[in-house]
C-alpha cells in the first residue's frame, strides 16, 4: 500500500498507510507527518481524529488483540506529541465541544472526560 493523505492543516500534514485491520472490526493504519514528528512514526493509529483550533487529537492502538488505545494530540504551533489519555478500553470515539469546554467521550463505554487545554 501507498503513503495517502490522512488530514492536512496549515502547518502540518499527516499521511497513512494501511497496515491491516481486526477481523470483522475496524482498520489501523502507519503515521507520518511532514515537517516530521518522529513519535508518530512508531506506533499504529485508527482512523480517527479530531481537530480543535490548534489542536489535532490521533487514536493511537497499543494492540490489535484487544481494545487498548490512547487519544494523542499535537499542538499544531509547536508539534509537540503528548498522551492525553492512556489504556483506553475502545475504539469508538467521539469529542464534544460544549460550552467552552472540550470533551472526549468513549463512546463504547460510555465514559465522559474534560480535556484541559490549558495543559495541552
Amino acid at each position: 500500500m501507498n503513503w495517502e493523505g490522512f488530514v492536512k492543516t496549515e502547518r502540518l500534514e499527516i499521511q497513512s498507510k494501511y497496515e491491516s485491520e481486526i477481523r470483522f472490526g475496524p482498520a489501523y493504519f502507519k503515521l507520518k507527518s511532514i515537517p516530521e514528528i518522529r513519535l508518530l512514526e512508531f506506533d499504529i493509529y485508527g482512523d480517527w481524529f479530531y481537530r480543535h483550533k490548534s489542536f489535532l487529537f490521533l487514536q493511537q492502538w497499543n494492540s490489535t488483540k484487544t481494545p487498548n488505545t490512547n487519544l494523542i494530540c499535537i499542538n499544531l504551533n509547536s508539534f509537540e506529541y503528548k498522551i492525553v489519555l492512556d489504556r483506553i478500553q475502545s475504539v469508538f470515539w467521539l469529542m464534544e465541544f460544549k460550552n467552552e469546554k472540550l470533551y472526549f467521550i468513549d463512546d463504547y463505554n460510555k465514559k465522559k472526560y474534560l480535556i484541559d487545554l490549558s495543559k495541552l
